[in-house]
């Protein structure tokens, strides 16, 4: 794949893993799920990656022992992780009408249990901008206090390489694309543009849609992850994740991982 312009001073290899929807299923679903993710944490760690990036959905109910369980298999993968929550873990975007919309509950637990609905990281010349996609739109207090921190993270552009790691793409065809359980609403979609080519954020890092897309938009590549529980379309797309090498002169390569 060609290289996508990016600014960078060293050269870092990122994992960037999605939507394992762990459980403790009887069925033997989640077992599958669990060993799929063991040979993903085997190959980041035999590829000499220096971060994981997580973009949601670590399990199918956001069960307390579910995500217990799932947060000690993580805790093998060599390089620290970074993890933003996914609709599974926190519940679904307000407009999508469904039974589990994200609450303050909800979110107060994902922060209890895994970490910050919103947070910035930096990890050698790379800064990492995650964001909770299901907020957007909630009208929930935590709303209003995530637009306030990515206004100020994204005030000015910094000499650091920054990416956004988010679960809902903010599109997946086009930035002008009606709003669906896949992307996030246009009104906050094109706010959220508006402050990330501001910032001059370079790539979009995201899950959800258990296929991959690598998209381009004024100089911001999107790229979701493949799942690691099972693709989309059932039996037209495997399972995986993305190997990302951001080095001189200025680029990211990104590597598709089947599993």
């Amino acid at each position: 794949m060609a290289p996508h312009n990016l600014q960078y001073a060293a050269i870092v290899r990122v994992a960037l893993v999605s939507d394992t929807h762990l459980s403790r299923d009887a069925d033997g679903t989640g077992t599958l799920h669990r060993r799929r993710l063991n040979e993903v944490i085997a190959a980041a760690n035999g590829s000499s990656v220096g971060l994981v990036l997580f973009a949601g959905d670590l399990t199918d109910r956001a069960a307390p022992e579910d995500v217990e369980i799932a947060l000690e298999q993580m805790r093998r993968f060599n390089a620290p992780v970074c993890f933003v929550a996914g609709n599974h873990d926190v519940g679904d975007k307000l407009s999508v009408g469904g039974s589990n919309p994200i609450t303050e509950a909800s979110l107060n637990a994902y922060e209890a249990r895994i970490g910050p609905a919103f947070f910035v990281e930096r990890f050698k010349g790379l800064r990492v901008i995650g964001v909770t996609a299901s907020l957007f739109g909630s009208n929930l207090p935590r709303e209003n206090q995530q637009w306030a921190f990515l206004d100020d993270q994204l005030r000015t552009s910094t000499p650091e390489t920054t990416v956004l790691l988010t679960h809902y793409p903010p599109f997946v065809h086009t930035r002008n694309e009606p709003p669906d359980q896949w992307n996030i609403d246009p009104v906050q979609r094109n706010r959220l543009m508006t402050l990330l080519q501001r910032g001059r954020v370079c790539a979009i890092l995201s899950g959800h849609t258990h296929h991959p897309l690598t998209l381009q938009h004024n100089g911001i590549l999107l790229a979701p992850s493949p799942a690691i529980s099972f693709g989309l379309p059932w039996g037209d797309q495997a399972q995986g994740w993305m190997l990302l090498t951001i080095s001189q002169p200025h680029e990211v390569n990104i590597a598709m991982r089947a599993i």
